[in-house]
C-alpha cells in the first residue's frame, strides 16, 4: 500500500495528527510520511522534512523565508508526482497547503484537509477553492461546518467531530494555595517568543510588585530551544504543569487560549505582530471583532484582549482581578461553558476512523 503524505506547518496540527495517526494504527498500521515536527516524529512517522524552517506568523516573515518555503514546496511536489503517494493529508497552513492540494489534484491523488482555514475571519472565498481541491474537510470549531453548506456536494464532504483538545487537555486547574502563580505563554514560534516574552515579564513584575511572592511559570514550546528564552530559561515548565497550578495566565493569542479554557485557567490574551503584519490584518480581516478562540466561540470576552499597542500597567490591572477569589470564580464558571461547546470525548478516535475510511476507500479503487 502506498503511504499517505501528511503536510502540516505548526506545532498544534503536528500534535493533533500524531494522535490521530496513532489511533489509525490501532485499526491498521497504514503507512504515513510527513512534513511535520517533533510530535509526528515521536510516534514513528517518517519525516521528509521538519516544518520548523518555514513556520511563519505574519506578512513580514514571508520574504526572509521564501527560499526555504519554495524549496519545501518543490520537494513535496516531486514526492506527490512520483506516483508513490496514495493520499495527501493537509492540516491548516492554508497558503502553502492549498498549493500542495492543487498539485495533488492534478496528479489524481485524493486530498483530506484537516482543520479549516479561518475563512470566518478573512478571505471567505477560499471555501470555493477548498471545495474544488479537497475531497474531505474535517473542521475543529463548532460553527465552521455550517460555513461550507453551500459548497458541499458529491465530490466534497465536510465533517465535524469536536475539537481534539477535548481529548488532549487532561489538566484540571487546582491553583496553588500557598503562593500566587502566574502562567506565561509567549508563543510556540521563535518570532512570537521574541515579540512577547519580555513584555509578558514586564507585566509579571508589575503584578509581583503589587501582591508579592509571585511565582512565574513560563511555558516551554516543544519545537523551541531553551536559548530562545534567554535569562528566563530557568523558569520554563511544561504547559500541563502550568495549567494545573496557575492562579491566572498571560496568553499569546492562539490555540493555547483554548487549552487554558478547557483546563479552567482564567487570564488575559495579549498579541503583538510586526507593524506590516498588523496593518495587513487590519485591512484583510472583516466581521470578527475578537482574536481569542474562546471569545470567538462564545461571542463574549471570557478572556480580556490586548492587541498590538499594549500598556503593561493596564494588562497587569486586568490580571490582578484573578488573584481575588470572588472574581476568579466568576471567570472559571464562564470557562466551563467552552468545554461543553467543543464536543464530547473521543474526538481523536472519531477523526481517525474517518481518515482510515478515507484512505482505504481510495486505496480500494486503485
Amino acid at each position: 500500500m502506498k503511504p499517505s503524505l501528511i503536510v502540516c506547518g505548526e506545532s498544534s496540527a503536528d500534535r493533533y495528527l500524531s494522535l490521530i495517526v496513532r489511533s489509525v494504527w490501532n485499526i491498521e498500521k497504514l503507512p504515513f510520511i510527513a512534513l511535520g515536527g517533533s510530535y509526528l516524529d515521536s510516534v514513528g512517522v517518517e519525516l521528509v522534512d521538519n516544518f520548523k524552517s518555514v513556520s511563519i506568523i505574519g506578512a513580514s516573515e514571508v520574504l526572509p523565508k521564501l527560499s526555504k518555503v519554495l524549496r519545501l514546496y518543490n520537494k513535496l511536489k516531486k514526492i506527490i508526482r512520483s506516483g508513490k503517494i496514495g493520499a495527501v493529508i493537509l492540516a491548516d497552513f492554508p497558503d502553502f497547503n492549498l498549493r500542495i492540494a492543487k498539485v495533488a489534484k492534478k496528479a489524481g491523488i485524493p486530498v483530506f484537509y484537516y482543520i479549516s482555514p479561518q475563512i470566518w475571519a478573512w478571505r471567505k472565498s477560499r471555501k470555493y477553492k477548498i471545495s474544488r481541491l479537497a475531497d474531505e474537510l474535517v473542521t475543529i470549531l463548532p460553527f465552521e461546518k455550517a460555513l461550507y453548506e453551500d459548497v458541499i456536494g458529491a465530490g466534497f464532504r465536510v465533517d465535524y467531530f469536536g475539537h481534539p483538545l477535548i481529548d488532549i487537555i487532561k489538566a484540571k486547574n487546582r491553583p496553588n494555595k500557598s503562593k500566587p502563580i502566574l502562567g506565561i505563554f509567549p508563543g510556540s514560534r521563535s518570532g512570537e517568543i521574541e515579540k512577547h516574552l519580555n513584555l509578558f515579564m514586564d507585566i509579571a513584575k508589575i503584578i509581583d510588585d503589587k501582591i508579592g511572592n509571585l511565582k512565574i511559570m513560563i511555558a516551554k514550546a516543544p519545537e523551541i530551544d531553551t536559548k530562545n528564552y534567554g535569562v528566563y530559561k530557568d523558569l520554563l515548565y511544561p504547559s500541563e504543569e502550568i495549567f494545573e497550578n496557575a492562579t491566572a495566565a498571560l496568553l499569546k493569542s492562539g490555540t493555547v487560549t483554548l487549552e487554558a479554557a478547557i483546563a479552567g485557567v482564567p487570564g488575559v490574551i495579549c498579541y503583538r505582530l510586526s507593524a506590516i503584519s498588523y496593518l495587513a490584518g487590519s485591512i484583510l480581516v472583516r466581521g470578527v471583532d475578537k482574536v481569542g478562540l474562546p471569545n470567538i466561540i462564545t461571542d463574549s470576552y471570557v478572556y480580556p484582549e490586548f492587541i498590538q499597542h499594549i500598556n503593561p500597567e493596564t494588562v497587569a490591572d486586568s490580571l490582578l482581578l484573578y488573584f481575588d477569589k470572588t472574581e476568579r470564580k466568576k471567570s472559571t464558571d464562564n470557562l466551563r461553558r467552552i468545554r461543553n461547546l467543543l464536543g464530547q470525548e473521543g474526538v481523536i478516535d472519531r477523526t481517525a476512523n474517518k481518515l482510515y475510511e478515507f484512505i482505504k476507500s481510495y486505496d480500494n479503487r486503485l
